[in-house]
């Protein structure tokens, strides 16, 4: 379980980064009387997700490498970051949907219909929570792989073997 502490640790991190994220956009009125910008202002997201991966395998090379960390090294730990990730997601949208943004999937259907961007069938298919689970679940596991990948790279020791014996 040791090996695994660093990626647990910031997958809360990111868990907690995620829900301080859902309440700015709610008190900033991208869940209501703003909705037409929330599609532009939660793609911000993305960079402090790519800078929680960053500073986790960051404090992987530190902690567990002594500062030699292999390309493939930092991908196992990305990747296994992405799982822990996936495991939080259900219930950080749970807590998302239920308390800090109870009316978001009304207000947003509300909003798409009015600005004719989707059908009312369409608008209730999309905006449900299994829907919008599959959703952030493939951006999260997209987003992990690729960060995971061009991380690894950055961060990797060149003089590191790339596979571990």
């Amino acid at each position: 379980m040791k090996s695994f502490y660093i990626e647990l640790k910031w997958a809360i991190n990111f868990g907690i980064a995620f829900l301080i994220w859902m309440i700015i956009e709610k008190s900033s009125g991208l869940h209501d009387q703003r909705i037409a910008e929330y599609s532009i202002y939660t793609n911000v997201f993305i960079l402090i997700t790519i800078g929680i991966y960053f500073s986790a395998l960051l404090d992987k090379k530190k902690s567990i490498y002594s500062g030699q960390m292999s390309q493939s090294q930092g991908f196992i730990s990305g990747i296994l970051l992405t799982l822990f990730i996936g495991m939080l997601t259900p219930f950080l949208l749970r807590i998302s949907l239920a308390y800090i943004s109870p009316h978001f999937f009304e207000t947003m259907k509300t909003y798409m219909l009015n600005s004719k961007r989707m059908t009312l069938a369409q608008v209730n298919l999309y905006y449900t929570f299994r829907s919008f689970l599959l959703q952030t679940l493939f951006l999260n596991f997209s987003l992990g792989i690729l960060s995971s990948a061009l991380l690894s790279f950055a961060l990797r020791n060149k003089n590191t073997p790339t596979y571990e014996k």
